[in-house]
């Protein structure tokens, strides 16, 4: 059984059922290698980050390596619970712990054992799959203590909520592209996230009549911002990409001549 893939460097790397910590690589998807570790039991995720892979399972066990072929152990502080889950984001690795808490590192090799502040919620609740996209974690539960909600989110893989996903079923893997988180589960579960979409923030009066403002979305994404005086005609003010925290600023020195001005931000 294969568990968990990921890619990086190149390289896909996918877990999969050995207890013998076996990893499977490839370049291309098509032919694939079998790469021994030093783990001697099950692994169960693995994530891409800071130039490393890092792998994650059984009693704790943690392995890293820059070029997905060879394989160091490193020492999680964990070892009565296995590790289940967990992504690269926001310049460090998040992984779950199978007693509800999690651990963070920056490099896969010095970890911090955390409380999610979940409370009860979180206890007996085994992660099945971590992703991390538009500045956020989320995670999905496949053992959720019910009657709460499967999904945890988190802005920066420490402090975690349980948002109301409107089901109690247990589910398995969650992914996001487009702007769209999408989870599957138990009984044919489906979940979508509502399309994150771009949103200005309040713009400021500098000097002489300019509009300064910011636009927060995705990291690394395209914007075109319009302008218009009667919310009928708009016309193309500047393209933008905003950076890795997802926002972009820009400046209006026409709007003085306007009585009023309206801006909106759109993906091209």
């Amino acid at each position: 059984m294969l568990y968990t893939a990921t890619y990086g460097n190149g390289l896909f790397a996918v877990v999969m059922s050995s207890p013998n910590g076996t990893i499977l690589t490839s370049s291309d998807g098509i032919t694939w290698s079998a790469q021994t570790t030093e783990a001697a039991t099950y692994l169960w995720g693995i994530a891409y980050g800071n130039g490393r892979f890092v792998a994650f399972g059984g009693k704790g066990t943690i392995l890293t390596s820059i070029n997905g072929l060879n394989w160091k152990r490193q020492n999680s502080g964990i070892t009565s619970y296995g590790l289940l889950a967990g992504a690269y984001g926001k310049g460090q690795f998040v992984v779950w712990v199978g007693d509800g808490t999690v651990v963070t590192s920056p490099d896969g090799v010095t970890w911090t054992k955390l409380n999610p502040g979940l409370g009860t919620n979180a206890l007996s609740v085994g992660v099945a799959t971590t992703v991390y996209a538009t500045g956020r974690f989320v995670a999905v539960c496949y053992s959720p203590n019910k009657p709460y909600s499967p999904i945890f989110t988190s802005s920066d893989g420490v402090a975690w909520t349980q948002p109301n996903s409107g089901t109690t079923n247990a589910l398995w893997g969650i992914a996001y592209e487009n702007g769209v988180f999408v989870a599957v589960g138990r009984a044919g579960t489906i979940l979508q996230s509502a399309p994150v979409q771009p949103k200005l923030k309040v713009a400021l009066l500098l000097v002489g009549g300019t509009v300064q403002a910011t636009v927060s979305w995705l990291p690394w994404e395209s914007l075109r911002i319009e302008a218009s005086t009667d919310l009928t005609s708009w016309m193309l003010l500047t393209n933008l990409t905003t950076t890795s925290n997802a926002i972009a600023q820009f400046t209006d020195p026409l709007a003085a001549r306007s009585n009023r001005r309206f801006y909106r931000a759109a993906s091209p």
